[in-house]
């Protein structure tokens, strides 16, 4: 600072400032107030100067303030008051400030051009002494200006502007209003909706009429183009130069210019689109569209033509910008948007009436949005396994509902996490694969899926439950287990191969989809071992672990997935992906099995995995029958209708699976607590089973319910409009499948506490004997409708045997005292949600019929007693009140 004051430039500046000190009347006068305002600065800097020297000097003492301050240097608090005084010297009136009351000021002439609610745009005519309406201003009272002053502007819409008249200000920073009188002549004007010219000028032309004439002058332009329209005839520019030339020339109101190339927005030399509208006839008028709905990031418009044509939106092109076209059925199908005439968006169109819809969703932004929901997810897990790590603590005298509120609720909560990431990754991937190639992935992955169960070979649950019973077997039963999991594969390899050439023998099957299935087979095998050392942790009754290594490596799966998407390698990418995961996630798990549990080592008996496949037989035959059960209406719909319909299909299902996660959580954990209740007390197992029921349906209810409702918005986000209706409807229908299928998951394992597989085989065989027979017939009459009505029949139909085998094997049920106060209560929901959906929106209106469902449950007494006091051991609350009390400073 003192280098500064005392440098060459510096002290002149002061000698000035101070002799035109001494003739401030004749500066003010003057209006050279800058010189005033420096010597301020200069004041300022000395002070801040003085300070600062003043605190040096004072810091080579040991001066210390009494009392309260004894620990703070005087120097120290000089220096933050120098601090102090600089920031509010230089911040001090920086920022202008205006009377609050000038915005509720609207000129007259505003108030005159709100009285036109159309769409149209206004430009001002100006010369070098008034400027009426600076750029920017209109946009105060939502008047659409072609003027503008931003930081950046695009080039296109510049180099336009500048084929009307040169622009002299900013270059892209600003677009300047009409200065030559010429230039109100020019088509191009017209082209951009400029109806109105606000001036204080006089505008002496036949195409412009004198409207407003008061503090301001209103010309409307009377050959304005409408903001949509529809031309006939196309000329073609190679480069800025040719397209430059044309719209100097060009009539706007029957020809649109393209520009030939392969950039977005460009049209090939190739394109069908050149041959269509070089045939039609030449001279023919402009069509006039309708425009349904206008909003920034979105345009629907109708239009009726007779012969093919460019449809014509005077809004600016830009990449991110999507148009649809729909269909009577409800159906859209996405079209190229091309740049017309320099600037403009424009879609081809054959003869007839078409609505056409134009969004704007760059994937710039859907991938901005899933990178920071994936960077917050990360964070928050990072948070939540610091937390675990510092608060809990396993202990042998936890009771026994505190272990199975420990194993349901934390697998649970991270599987519900990795779905909710699984979720954030489809609506990417779904808009980048569209329903097609959504459909082909989505059909690989369930062949798979289908291999995956041979090789497990119901190994899974088997391990599980022996473990469960004598942990001292554990070693032996992974490494036999793991051992045939190999053998399996082996096997698996040449089924794999009949298939893939049975199905191309009467079906397509292509290439990608091949390619696909086959690597995402070979990932089988580390998953298979992945699975194996989970099942261990599972019967340890520790499934936070796998349910925790799983949320790691989906983070992962969908960090590396997305990599491959951007790189335009497609489904078969993501399934590359999949054997790279999958050996992480093994490697993870067998670390975490060495240090927390115990470390294996190879124990082969030939004779045991004989036993052990005779016992898992049953449970391999299960699962599949369990899977093809439920998805092989995907095999008909794919064979009969295409990948597309499995696409739109399969999107609906994504929501199914996802919700699939609490049964299968829920009774996982229980499993080995059913298991031992099994052998020792029925009436324990009978007790816990009821109560499950009883839970189960109590959170599926007003799950489907509130899905109905809310079906179409839920397809949106995920897959965005291009899926609708189709998806939405499958939603509407499938959903309804889980009051049965969540009593049919915990009722079969059950059964299978209650080594009854063989009886679970027939009753898998006659319900998916009714899929199948359902599906051949109803498929190809009713589409996937039908699918989706017979896939919840089904586990009706599956229901009845299940419960036979409870009924002979445990006790019946009173099953009208299980549901009815739930279905009463859910009734009551829905009759609720559907009175307020119209005066106060679906979102309230949901709130308040959970909040009706939730009282309901409680007044018809669905809680027991003894059901509340097993969720109060479950839920150590009061352990986690004394530590959270233990952690306040004033404890």
């Amino acid at each position: 600072g003192l280098s500064l004051l005392m440098s060459d430039r510096v002290i002149p500046l002061a000698e000035r400032l101070m002799l035109d000190l001494a003739q401030a009347p004749k500066a003010f006068a003057d209006g050279r107030m800058f010189y005033a305002y420096q010597f301020k600065n200069l004041l300022v800097l000395a002070a801040n100067l003085i300070l600062a020297g003043i605190a040096l000097l004072l810091s080579r003492t040991r001066l210390r303030w009494p009392g309260r301050l004894r620990g703070i240097a005087p120097w120290q608090m000089l220096l933050v008051s120098a601090i102090v005084l600089d920031l509010f010297a230089f911040g001090h009136g920086f920022n202008p400030a205006a009377d609050p009351k000038l915005l509720d000021f609207t000129p007259p002439v505003i108030e005159f051009l709100q009285q036109d609610t159309d769409l149209y745009r206004v430009t001002t005519f100006i010369n070098e002494d008034q400027k009426p309406f600076n750029a920017n201003a209109f946009s105060f009272w939502d008047i659409q200006d072609i003027r503008g002053y931003d930081s950046i502007i695009p080039k296109q819409y510049a180099d336009y502007m500048r084929a009307i008249e040169p622009q002299n200000e900013l270059l892209h920073n600003r677009i300047a209003p009409i200065n030559k009188r010429e230039s109100l002549q020019s088509p191009l004007l017209d082209l951009l909706n400029v109806k109105y010219v606000i001036t204080s000028r006089e505008i002496r032309s036949p195409k412009y009429t004198l409207i407003y004439d008061d503090e301001l002058r209103v010309y409307r332009n009377e050959d304005v183009l409408p903001r949509a329209f529809m031309v006939h005839d196309l000329d073609t520019a190679s480069n800025s130069d040719e397209l430059a030339l044309a719209l100097s020339t060009f009539d706007p109101r029957r020809t649109a210019i393209l520009e030939r190339g392969s950039e977005g927005g460009q049209v090939s030399e190739h394109d069908p689109l050149l041959a269509q509208l070089e045939s039609s006839p030449e001279g023919q008028d402009f069509t006039t569209a309708d425009i349904i709905d206008y909003t920034p990031n979105q345009v629907r418009v109708r239009v009726s033509a007779a012969d093919t044509g460019l449809l014509i939106l005077a809004d600016s092109y830009f990449p991110g910008w999507k148009a649809y076209r729909q269909f009577s059925d409800g159906t859209e199908e996405e079209i190229p948007i091309y740049r017309a005439d320099g600037n403009f968006r424009a879609v081809l169109l054959e003869p007839g009436t078409h609505t056409v819809r134009f969004i704007y969703t760059p994937m710039s932004f859907k991938i901005g949005l899933y990178v920071s929901f994936i960077a917050t997810t990360a964070l928050l897990l990072l948070l939540a396994y610091a937390a675990w790590s510092h608060y809990y603590r396993e202990s042998s005298e936890d009771a026994v509902a505190q272990r199975v509120a420990k194993n349901t609720l934390t697998p649970t909560m991270l599987q519900l996490v990795n779905k909710a990431i699984d979720m954030a990754f489809a609506m990417l991937m779904l808009r980048i694969l569209a329903p097609e190639n959504a459909g082909r992935y989505y059909f690989a992955i369930l062949i798979v899926s289908w291999l995956d169960i041979f090789t497990n070979f119901g190994l899974n649950t088997l391990v599980t439950r022996e473990i469960g019973k004598d942990r001292e077997k554990a070693n032996r039963y992974l490494s036999n287990t793991t051992i045939l999991r190999l053998c399996l594969s082996g096997i698996a390899a040449p089924l794999l191969f009949l298939f893939i050439v049975g199905w191309r023998s009467f079906s397509s099957l292509p290439s990608d989809t091949t390619w696909a299935i086959v690597l995402m087979a070979i990932g089988l095998i580390p998953s298979g071992i992945a699975t194996g050392l989970s099942a261990v942790f599972n019967a340890y009754e520790k499934m936070e672990y796998p349910a925790a290594i799983t949320t790691v490596t989906t983070l992962l799966r969908v960090s590396l997935s997305t990599l491959v998407l951007l790189a335009g390698l497609g489904f078969v990418g993501l399934a590359g992906v999949s054997i790279v995961v999958n050996v992480v996630t093994a490697g993870i798990l067998f670390h975490l099995l060495v240090r927390h549990l115990f470390r294996p080592h190879l124990e082969v008996n030939w004779n045991f995995q004989k036993r052990i496949l005779h016992s898992s037989y049953p449970l391999m035959i299960n699962h599949l029958m369990a899977t093809l059960f439920f998805k092989v209406d995907v095999m008909f719909l794919q064979a009969m209708q295409g990948d597309t319909i499995v696409g739109l299909y399969s999107t609906a299902y994504k929501y199914i699976d996802a919700l699939n996660i609490v049964p299968a959580s829920f009774t996982m954990a229980i499993f080995p607590l059913m298991s031992r209740y099994a052998s020792t007390a029925k009436g324990s197992l009978l007790r816990a089973y009821k109560l499950s029921i009883k839970l189960l349906l109590i959170f599926a209810l007003p799950t489907a319910l509130l899905t109905t409702l809310t079906a179409r918005y839920l397809i949106i986000i995920l897959g965005g409009s291009e899926y609708l209706p189709h998806s939405m409807i499958t939603l509407q229908i499938l959903i309804w499948y889980m009051p049965f299928g969540f009593i049919n998951s915990v009722t079969q394992y059950v059964l299978i506490a209650l080594d009854q597989q063989r009886f679970l085989t027939r009753a898998f065989a006659i319900g998916l004997g009714f899929n199948v027979v359902a599906n051949r017939i109803f498929i190809p009459i009713y589409g996937y409708q039908a699918a989706a009505v017979i896939a919840v029949v089904s586990e009706l139909a599956l229901l009845i045997p299940f419960y036979y085998g409870v009924r002979r094997h445990l006790a019946p049920l009173p099953w009208f005292e299980l549901t009815w106060r739930p279905a009463a209560s859910a009734a009551l929901m829905g009759i609720v949600t559907l009175a307020l959906r119209q005066p106060i929106g679906l979102i309230l209106a949901s709130v308040c019929g959970l909040t009706i469902y939730i009282l309901a449950l409680v007044l018809l007494g669905t809680f027991e007693t003894d059901d509340m006091e097993l969720a109060r051991r479950a839920l150590p609350l009061g352990k986690f009140r004394r530590k959270l009390l233990s952690l306040l400073p004033w404890r």
